[in-house]
């Protein structure tokens, strides 16, 4: 296997790690250092904790040190028990993620565009930041600067998206069957229908 393979598959493994230490905190609330360690009694369901427990020692403590440092868990002591608990920012991340999972791309194009077009106000500039950043990482193009296109079904994604940034009643999901001129947008989504 080529190099760049391999840090893929090691960027996945990492990724993955990460994602099952934050819903496993987030599951239970506060969670013990010592719960981590593989030999110690069991408070949590050995299922929840497989993708943890399935890598080395050092890797879980390097992940978890990583996720301290980025803010998404904290540190705490309860009577002298070293307790780690997901941050806002945390749950922010894990919710990010779980929309991102939702969009599935199918093998065919079904030949209909997908259009999110939002009317955010300037006092909420943060959340409309955010909003075009979500939506370009997860690959919609801008048509305008609040219009949005996508050519796959993705509306229980936005649904999670309205839902978690609160902005239920400032965005439209539009399902189009055809657009002027779009020849340049089938080029930059690679769609050959």
């Amino acid at each position: 296997m080529g190099k760049l393979e391999d840090r893929s598959k090691k960027k996945s493994r990492k990724s993955g790690l990460k994602r099952a230490i934050l819903q496993t905190v987030a599951a239970v609330g506060l969670i013990s250092l010592a719960v981590m360690a593989p030999n110690t009694p069991k408070i949590i369901p050995r299922s929840l904790l497989s993708k943890i427990f399935d890598r080395p020692r050092s890797s879980r403590n390097v992940a978890i040190s990583k996720l301290l440092a980025e803010g998404l868990l904290v540190r705490e002591n309860h009577n002298g028990i070293s307790l780690l608990r997901i941050t806002n920012k945390g749950r922010g991340y894990l919710s990010q993620e779980q929309r991102r999972h939702t969009i599935e791309k199918p093998k065919r194009w079904d030949g209909k565009w997908r259009l999110v077009i939002f009317d955010i106000k300037e006092p909420r500039r943060k959340t409309r930041d955010a909003l075009r950043a979500e939506l370009k990482a997860v690959g919609f193009r801008m048509l305008q600067d609040s219009v949005w296109i996508y050519p796959y079904a993705c509306e229980e994604y936005v649904a999670l998206l309205k839902a978690d940034l609160h902005v239920g009643k400032d965005i439209l999901y539009l399902i189009v069957d055809e657009l002027e001129n779009e020849r340049f947008l089938r080029e930059q989504f690679d769609l050959n229908t």
